[in-house]
């Protein structure tokens, strides 16, 4: 019996580690079954067809994010180009239009990039509109009182003795609807208008004293458009004389005083070395002295995010930022002028109401040019009215 205890006990032990095995194998089968996926980097794994094939063959590699980027039209640089009319390293240049250009580039992460070229680098000043047109610049910005042949409305720009203010002006562009209206003549001539630049207007310079409205009796100043018509209705006599003989003209006395812009422009042509007098009030009070344009089936094709990059950044850039630095950059002028020997002549308010009536007559020339010129003047002079600057109305 000893002996047959002793055979049970040890078969017993002997199935015991037998079931013990059994398990320990069944769990070490179910751990490799289920490495695969946290082991697919190492050496072994990646000897198995399991763990190689989804780097060679399937779409997870060469998925659309992970290859868009380097080949998607968004990705591409769009390069336009902007031939404009002022001179390289002016003001406006250095301040406005190529700082608006690289604020587009980074703004739409490099997708549209604008060249500012010199004038005349890429054609004639006057012809930068039709170029624009017909799709060979993509950009232009020129002087509104270009276009008046073609679009007589734009003579608006620059009204005389009518918006007295910044603030007046973007009343009447905005609310009273002028950048709208101007933006369909544009678009009639094959353009799309972006903006208009604010601007300071313009003021005499004199090598005699203007103290009073009758002082312009008799006369001879260089002057042109609207400003030409207002001189001559205060007894002057208008003439016109290129900008780069200005200067020789007022010293040899071919002309008595001279109209360019604002003081800014005054100082940085020195003709107040040979003409000492700057007379207010300004002829014109702010103006739109400039306009950016551009061909209209490229503006198309751009997305609806670059549209709007373009645009917002050139109402911050024309309307806004140029204005105020004119004005700073004028005062400036202004006071450097006045260190050199230039002095102040300030028509007095008894004689605004003459000022007023010849600037009310020059309205009146405007808007006999056509329904659209009429359209226009009376869009500034109903704003005018309302604000009791003048009596006033397009008839």
């Amino acid at each position: 019996m000893t002996g047959k205890k002793l055979l049970a006990t040890v078969s017993s032990s002997c199935l015991i580690l037998v079931l013990l095995l059994t398990l320990i194998l069944s769990a070490c089968a179910k751990q490799e079954v289920q490495t695969p996926t946290t082991s697919a980097p190492t050496t072994s794994g990646a000897t198995t067809p399991a763990a190689t094939k989804p780097a060679a063959t399937t779409p997870a590699a060469t998925t659309p994010a992970a290859t868009k980027p380097a080949t998607t039209p968004a990705a591409q640089v769009i390069k336009w180009k902007m031939e404009q009319i002022c001179a390289p390293g002016s003001m406006f240049v250095k301040q406005l239009y190529e700082p608006w250009a690289k604020a587009i580039e980074q703004e739409s992460g490099g997708r549209l990039v604008i060249t500012v070229h010199p004038p005349q680098a890429l054609c004639p000043d006057l012809d930068i509109f039709k170029s624009v047109s017909a799709g060979m610049i993509e950009v232009g910005l020129s002087s509104l009182g270009y276009h008046k042949g073609f679009m007589p409305e734009a003579e608006i720009a620059v009204i005389p003795l009518a918006m007295r203010s910044y603030e007046d002006l973007l009343l009447v562009y905005y609310h009273y609807g002028l950048k709208d209206f101007l933006a369909e003549g544009y678009a009639k001539n094959g353009v799309k208008l972006i903006e208009c630049q604010a601007n300071r207007g313009t003021l005499l310079i004199s090598r005699k004293p203007i103290n009073r409205v009758a002082d312009f009796k008799g006369m001879k100043i260089r002057t042109h458009t609207t400003n030409a018509m207002l001189v001559e209705d205060l007894g002057a006599s208008s003439l016109y004389i290129p900008g780069a003989e200005v200067y020789t003209g007022l010293a040899t006395g071919t002309a008595d005083a001279a109209t360019w812009g604002s003081e800014s422009t005054l100082r940085d042509f020195a003709w107040y070395e040979v003409a000492p007098y700057l007379i207010y009030p300004l002829t014109i009070y702010v103006m739109l002295g400039y306009d950016i344009y551009v061909n209209p089936a490229v503006f198309d094709k751009l997305s609806g995010d670059l549209q709007a990059i373009v645009t917002n950044t050139a109402s911050d850039t024309y309307m806004r930022k140029s204005y105020h630095y004119d004005v700073y950059d004028s005062m400036q002028a202004k006071a450097q002028m006045m260190a050199k020997g230039t002095k102040i002549c300030t028509i007095p308010t008894e004689d605004y109401p003459r000022l007023t009536q010849a600037a009310e007559k020059v309205w009146s020339s405007i808007a006999g040019k056509g329904d659209r010129a009429k359209q226009a003047v009376k869009i500034v002079t109903d704003y005018c009215r309302d604000m009791g600057y003048t009596s006033y109305k397009v008839q």
